[in-house]
C-alpha cells in the first residue's frame, strides 16, 4: 500500500471509527518509527467487544519484534485481524497463506504482513502442529527461506534431533549429491557412524574401489566410504570415538580428540591422531594412544593396492582386510570377522584387556570437537 493510499486511509479511519485524538496521537509517532516493508494493521476492542481495523501502518516484522513492546502497544495481548486477506490471528502467533508467498505475525495485537515472504529453493510449503510456513527439505537446516546443507550428524543433534537413524547430509566442500549417514546420537550425541562390524555378513575383504565409494547396509554392517570420510574429517577438527565388544562380551572405548585422513592423491593417508581416553587399552603396556599413533602417516591399503612398509608382502593380504598398514598394524577392525580364534586375521585392538583378537563388534564414528 502506498503512503499516500496509507494516509487517506488514516484520515478515513479517524473520521468513521471510533479513535480518541490521543489515540491517534500515538499511533501517528508509531507510525514514523518504522521503514517501508510490510504493511502492519493494529486491532482495537471497545467496551462492546467490537474490532475495528484501525490505522496500517509500513514496517519491517523484525522492527515490530523489536520496538512493540510495552510502551509502543495500544492494545497489549490483543488478536489481530488483516482485512485485506481475512486473516486473523491469535496473539503471538503467525502462519503464512497457501503458497507461502505472504508472511502473517500477531505480536501484541500488531498485525506485520512480510509480503516479501519466499520459501527456499530446499524447502517446501506446508502445515506443520497447526502452523503453515516454509520448512527446510530433508538434509537442510534453517528456517524455510534460507536452507543450508546438514554438513554431519551433529548438526542435526544440535536442531533437536536425538534419535539414532538414518538421515541426509552433504558435508562442506562434497561436490557430489547429499549422501544417507547413519547418526548415533548417545554418548553426548551427533556421531556420524563411519564403519560397524555386527555379526559378519558383510564381507570386509574388499578392494580399493569399493572401500573408496563404500558398500555395506548403514543400519547394519558397512564402511561409508574413503571418500566421504576424508570430507566428513576435514570440515573442521574431528574427534573419533571407537565402540568394542570383545570375544567375551565386554564392552570397551577409546576416544582420540583428533581424526583425520587426507584424500585419494594421498591414499588416505591417516594425517591426524590426537589424545586418547577410555577403556580400550592395558595399563603398563601399549596404551590406547599408541595403537593408533602406530598408524599415524601412513596410507591407506587393500589387497590390490599395496601401501604399506611390510617387506615380506601385503598386509591387507596377510590379515585378511584393508587398513592404514604400516608393518602392518596393531588394531585392524575391517579383519575377518569369522577368523580363527586368536588369529591376527581377526578383529583385533592391541592390549585390549584380557583378549585383543576376534572381537564382535565394532562402531567407528565422528563428531566436530
Amino acid at each position: 500500500m502506498e503512503t499516500k493510499s496509507l494516509f487517506q486511509f488514516f484520515l478515513l479511519s479517524v473520521v468513521f471509527l471510533d479513535i480518541s485524538l490521543a489515540e491517534c496521537n500515538k499511533l501517528c509517532e508509531f507510525w514514523k518509527k518504522f521503514p517501508n516493508r510490510t504493511s502492519c494493521y493494529r486491532q482495537k476492542t471497545n467496551e462492546n467487544n467490537r474490532s475495528d481495523s484501525t490505522v496500517p501502518t509500513e514496517s519491517s516484522e523484525q522492527s515490530i519484534e523489536n520496538n512493540a513492546g510495552a510502551t509502543e502497544s495500544l492494545y497489549p495481548g490483543s488478536d489481530c485481524f488483516y482485512p485485506i486477506d481475512n486473516v486473523n490471528l491469535s496473539n503471538g502467533s503467525f502462519s503464512a497463506n497457501a503458497n507461502c508467498t505472504t508472511m502473517y505475525n500477531c505480536t501484541h495485537g500488531i498485525m506485520s504482513v512480510d509480503v516479501e515472504y519466499n520459501c527456499s529453493a530446499n524447502a517446501v510449503c506446508e502445515t506443520r502442529n497447526g502452523v503453515r510456513r516454509c520448512y527446510c527439505s530433508n538434509g537442510y537446516q534453517g528456517n524455510g527461506v534460507v536452507c543450508t546443507f546438514m554438513t554431519n550428524c551433529h548438526d542435526y543433534f544440535k536442531e533437536g534431533f536425538t534419535t539414532n537413524g538414518i538421515y541426509t547430509i552433504k558435508p562442506t566442500n562434497w561436490n557430489g549429491q547429499p549422501f544417507a549417514v547413519f547418526c548415533n546420537m548417545t554418548e553426548g550425541g551427533g556421531w556420524t557412524v563411519f564403519q560397524r562390524r555386527v555379526n559378519g555378513s558383510v564381507d570386509f575383504y574388499r578392494n580399493w574401489t569399493s572401500y573408496k565409494e563404500g558398500f555395506g547396509e548403514l543400519s547394519h554392517e558397512f564402511w561409508l566410504g574413503n571418500d566421504k570420510i576424508y570430507y566428513l574429517t576435514n570440515q573442521g577438527n574431528c574427534q573419533l570415538r571407537i565402540d568394542l565388544v570383545s570375544k567375551y562380551g565386554a564392552p570397551y572405548y577409546a576416544n582420540y580428540d583428533l581424526f583425520r585422513i587426507n584424500d585419494e592423491s594421498d591414499k588416505y593417508r591417516l594425517s591426524g591422531v590426537g589424545k586418547f581416553s577410555g577403556t580400550a587399552d592395558a595399563p603398563g603396556n601399549y596404551t590406547g594412544f599408541q595403537v593408533l599413533k602406530y598408524n599415524l602417516k601412513v596410507p591407506f591399503s587393500t589387497f590390490d593396492k599395496d601401501s604399506d612398509k611390510y617387506q615380506d608382502g601385503n598386509c591387507a593380504i596377510k590379515h585378511h582386510g584393508a587398513w592404514w598398514y604400516k608393518s602392518c598394524s596393531r588394531a585392524h577392525l575391517n579383519a575377518d570377522y569369522y577368523a580363527a580364534n586368536d588369529s591376527n586375521s581377526s578383529i583385533r585392538w592391541w592390549e585390549l584387556p584380557r583378549s585383543q583378537f576376534n572381537i564382535k563388534y565394532v562402531e567407528m564414528k565422528v563428531r566436530p570437537v
